[in-house]
């Protein structure tokens, strides 16, 4: 066992085939449905287009009448715990019937899954092949990103740019991803902590800079809350 995860031919082939079983059990059965968290993007990006205002998108009964009104039906899902920069994810997809654009989204994830591989393991000093076979090992957490249509996996290449540049010193670009994973998931702004007792006071600022910076953009886009 130890040989086969020292010897990098091994890794590639264990890569390539856990690959083949993750298209064939998880990515194609993930796009033949829509369920749970895919519709909150989905719809809340069609409400931005159509100019609706989100508010009605934290009231639970309110917003699954959309979710029915575009297309989505035999589901009953809450807004209510996202950030409304969330409504942003699927404007690019947002016109396309849900399947189709759960197709898309989840192409995207696994563009963002390689990407996480990258970065990983840039930071972590294994080579690419190792890392993506431990990243399968997640399990049920990697699965369910597709199968729900979550955006976990692009928060996830956001938090771990942003440790890759930070290792490299470049504190303002590190920043800017990190912000950008607050956005989209609050529970992130909590490693604030670890970089202030990493006395990285300078990522730190401009973390919360960009934050501050990029709500307030957010509020004056036209099809803004």
């Amino acid at each position: 066992m130890a040989e086969i995860f020292n010897n990098k031919s091994y890794q590639i082939i264990i890569f390539v085939l856990l690959n083949i079983l993750f298209f064939i059990f998880v990515f194609f059965p993930s796009v033949k449905k829509v369920n749970t968290d895919f519709p909150n993007y989905y719809v809340s990006a069609n409400m931005l287009l159509d100019g609706k205002d989100l508010k009605p998108a934290y009231d639970n009964v309110e917003f699954n009448k959309q979710v029915l009104l575009y297309g989505i039906s035999d589901q009953f899902v809450s807004f209510v715990p996202y950030p409304p920069v969330n409504a942003l994810l699927m404007i690019p997809l947002a016109r396309l019937e849900p399947l189709t654009a759960k197709l898309f989204w989840n192409i995207l994830n696994y563009i963002f899954f390689l990407l996480c591989i990258f970065f990983i393991s840039k930071i972590s000093g294994l080579n690419f092949f190792l890392t993506g076979i431990i990243f399968f090992v997640s399990g049920y957490a990697f699965v369910n990103n597709f199968f729900f249509g979550q955006a976990y996996v692009l928060v996830l290449l956001l938090f771990s740019a942003s440790l890759y540049f930070l290792s490299k010193d470049k504190d303002i670009v590190s920043a800017l991803f990190f912000s950008v994973s607050v956005l989209l998931k609050f529970y992130t702004i909590f490693f604030l902590i670890l970089f202030l007792c990493r006395k990285k006071f300078r990522m730190v600022l401009a973390s919360v800079s960009f934050i501050i910076l990029l709500n307030l953009l957010y509020f004056q886009l036209p099809v803004g809350i």
